[in-house]
C-alpha cells in the first residue's frame, strides 16, 4: 500500500540552504560496516538499528528513495539510529532476510541491539509520515504498543506507529491472518476518535483484515463488519487529509472492498460509495501533495471498476483514454532517477491492461536508452509481447533481460524468469533452451551461500515446479544429479533448502 501527505515538506526543508541540499549525499548516511557490526555499534551507542532492505531496480524502493531517503531531513533523522542499507544483492543479504523475515522489497525495520523488532514500517510513506512513524517507537516492541492500546494508555505517537506498521509484511508464522484479525479488532474500538488520521488508517487496516477472514470460520464476524462497513469507510473518506493518508487503500482497493461490503451493484450503498470512491481517486490524481507514482495509480480505480462491472465487455474508449492520459502524463512528470524507476514500469503496465501496446512499448524503449537497470524494462517488454501472443519476441526480451541483469540475487531472479517463460512457451528449441537455462540457474544458485535462502529460495521453489514435467528426461536427470552434490558445500537453512529442493526433483 502507498500512503499520505507531502504538504509540509517545504517547511521541513526550508531551514536547509541550497548549498546544503547540493552537499547532501544519501549514500553518506548509511553505516559502512556489516549488519553484524551494526548490531554491535547499536549496543555500544545505545541507538536502535534502522535497517532498509531493498534493490536498485525495485519500483517501491525507488519511491521511498525519492520521497524520503533523498531528502536532507532523512540524514538528520538517522542520527538517532544506526542506519543500515542491506542491498538484496550483497553477500549474506538473503540469509539475513530469513533471520529478519524480510521477503518483499522494500522491507524497513527498526531493531534493538539484540535484534528485537520495534517497527516494521510501510514503504509507501513520504518524509513527514516517516518522521511521524518513527516518533512512536520509544524502544517498544509492536506487542507492547498493542498492549498499551488495548489498555487505553497508548499516546498519539504510539498510535501513529501502529497506523504506519506494515501489517502485510509481518512474519506470517507469528502474525497469522487470525491473529492479525484479533489485533485489528481490538485496535479499532480503542483508537481515540480525535486522532482523525490514525483512526482512518486503523479503519483501513481493519477492513483489510476482515476481508481476509475465512468465510466459514468467521461468518458472524464478517456479517457484523459488513453491517458497519459504511461507518469505517466514512472514517477513511472523511476529508482530503484522511483520503491522502489512505491513498494506497483508495488506489488499489475499490473492487475488493465494495464487492465484499456491498455485493449488490444495484444497492444504494454500492452506488453511493462507488461515486464517492471515484471522486476521492480523482482528487488524489490532481493533488500536488502526493508523488508522481501515487497520482499515476489514482487512475486505476476507474479501470478496476469498469472490469468488475462489465466482465463480458471490451474496454470502452473513455477508459482507454483515461489510462493513457494518466500514464503518459506520469511518464512526462517523472524527472529524477528515482521517480523514473518508480513510475515507468507501472505506467507501461497500466497501458498494457487497456491494450495500449504501442504507447507502452514506446515508453519502455525510451527508458531503455537511459536506465541503469535495463533488465527490468526488458522484462516488461517481454510481458508486453506475451500479452499480444508474440511468443518469439517475448522469449527474445526475456533472454536480453537475463543477460543484462547484475547482482547476485538479481541475476538468479532473472535467470529464473527466463527459465519459467521457456518452460511455458513451446517451440522447436524449447528443450535445448530450457536445459541450458537450468544449468545456468544451478551453476549460480549452488555457488552462492544464499542461493537457497530468502527471496532466492522462492525462486528455487518456482524452478522446481517448472521442471516437474522435464525432470525424468535423461539430460535433465543427469544435470540435476550433478548439482545435487553441491548442496553439501552450503550451510544452515540454505543447505537444508537445497537438499529438499533436489529431493523433490530426483
Amino acid at each position: 500500500m502507498r500512503f499520505y501527505w507531502m504538504s509540509l515538506l517545504f517547511l521541513l526543508n526550508s531551514c536547509v540552504t541550497s548549498s546544503q541540499k547540493e552537499a547532501y549525499n544519501m549514500d553518506d548516511v548509511w553505516y559502512k560496516g556489516t549488519v553484524e557490526e551494526a548490531f554491535v555499534e547499536s549496543k555500544t551507542s545505545n541507538k536502535p538499528l534502522f535497517l532498509y532492505w531493498g534493490a536498485v531496480w525495485c519500483p517501491p524502493c525507488n519511491e521511498i528513495k525519492s520521497e524520503v531517503y533523498s531528502k536532507p531531513k532523512f540524514g538528520q533523522l538517522m542520527k538517532q539510529f544506526i542506519p543500515v542499507y542491506l542491498d538484496g544483492d550483497t553477500d549474506r543479504a538473503q540469509i539475513w532476510a530469513d533471520k529478519l523475515n524480510a521477503y518483499g522489497y522494500p522491507t524497513i525495520l527498526v531493531l534493538s541491539h539484540d535484534q528485537k523488532e520495534l517497527l516494521r514500517l510501510s514503504g509507501g510513506v513520504n518524509l513527514q509520515e516517516f518522521e511521524i512513524a518513527l516518533a512512536g517507537i520509544q524502544n517498544s516492541s509492536l506487542e507492547s504498543l498493542i498492549a498499551k492500546a488495548k489498555a487505553g494508555t497508548l499516546d498519539r505517537d504510539g498510535w501513529n506507529t501502529l497506523a504506519y506498521t506494515a501489517w502485510g509484511q509481518l512474519p506470517k508464522d507469528t502474525y497469522t491472518p487470525e491473529k492479525k484479525w484479533q489485533i485489528q479488532e481490538s485496535l479499532i474500538s480503542k483508537v481515540p476518535s480525535e486522532f482523525e488520521l490514525e483512526s482512518s488508517m486503523i479503519a483501513a487496516q481493519f477492513l483489510e483484515a476482515a476481508i481476509g477472514l475465512d468465510e466459514k470460520t468467521h461468518k458472524s464476524d464478517i456479517t457484523k463488519v459488513k453491517g458497519q462497513a459504511a461507518d469505517y469507510l466514512e472514517r477513511i473518506f472523511k476529508n482530503k487529509k484522511t483520503i491522502i493518508a489512505n491513498r494506497g487503500f483508495v488506489n488499489g482497493g475499490i473492487v475488493t472492498v465494495l464487492s465484499w461490503a456491498f455485493p449488490k451493484k444495484s444497492s444504494s450503498d454500492y452506488k453511493a460509495w462507488r461515486k464517492r470512491w471515484l471522486e476521492a481517486a480523482s482528487m488524489i490524481a490532481n493533488s500536488s501533495d502526493v508523488s508522481v507514482d501515487t497520482r499515476l495509480w489514482a487512475a486505476y480505480p476507474k479501470l478496476q471498476l469498469f472490469q468488475y462491472e462489465n466482465k463480458d465487455k471490451d474496454l470502452d474508449s473513455g477508459i482507454v483514454s483515461h489510462i493513457e492520459t494518466a500514464a503518459l502524463k506520469a511518464n512526462d512528470e517523472a524527472k529524477t532517477k528515482y521517480e523514473r524507476h518508480s513510475v515507468v514500469s507501472g505506467a507501461a503496465y497500466l497501458l498494457k491492461l487497456v491494450k495500449s501496446y504501442k504507447n507502452a512499448e514506446k515508453i519502455l524503449l525510451e527508458e531503455l536508452k537511459q536506465t541503469d537497470t535495463p533488465w527490468y524494462y526488458q522484462s516488461s517488454l517481454s510481458s508486453l509481447a506475451s500479452s499480444q501472443d508474440k511468443k518469439e519476441e517475448a522469449l527474445k526480451w526475456s533472454a536480453e533481460a537475463r543477460k543484462s541483469a547484475k547482482g547476485r540475487a538479481t541475476r538468479l531472479q532473472w535467470i529464473t524468469n527466463d527459465l519459467l517463460l521457456t518452460a511455458k512457451v513451446k517451440s522447436d528449441s524449447q528443450k535445448s533452451r530450457l536445459l541450458s537455462l537450468t544449468e545456468e540457474y544451478y551453476q549460480l544458485a549452488t555457488t552462492l551461500n544464499d542461493g537457497f535462502a530468502g527471496r532466492n529460495q522462492f525462486r528455487a521453489i518456482r524452478v522446481s515446479k517448472s521442471l516437474q514435467d522435464w525432470k525424468k528426461q535423461k539430460e535433465f536427470k543427469s544435470l540435476l544429479t550433478t548439482y545435487q552434490k553441491k548442496c553439501d558445500a552450503l550451510k544452515g537453512s540454505a543447505k537444508n533448502n537445497c537438499i529438499a529442493h533436489f529431493r523433490d526433483l530426483l
